[in-house]
């Protein structure tokens, strides 16, 4: 079961590619292309327990709270 929000790479190939059964090469661009977007730090790799079988997930990142916003900077 996926938690709101996130997908995983078959579900992105599928939508980068418009198919509905995307080729294994297809499949493995959108992997790079996810990953690429971990290493920017633009989406989460969720971790997996070792032996777990359920495809990978990825999700935004949470934003993190730094300060309240005052209302100079909210104006």
């Amino acid at each position: 079961m996926r938690a709101a929000g996130s997908l995983t790479v078959k579900d992105y190939s599928r939508a980068l590619f418009t198919t509905d059964k995307p080729t294994p090469n297809e499949v493995e661009k959108a992997r790079r292309k996810l990953d690429a977007l971990v290493r920017k730090g633009s989406l989460v790799k969720a971790d997996q327990a070792p032996g777990d079988k359920s495809p990978a997930t990825y999700h935004a990142p949470e934003a993190p709270i730094t300060a309240p916003i005052t209302a100079r900077e909210a104006a």
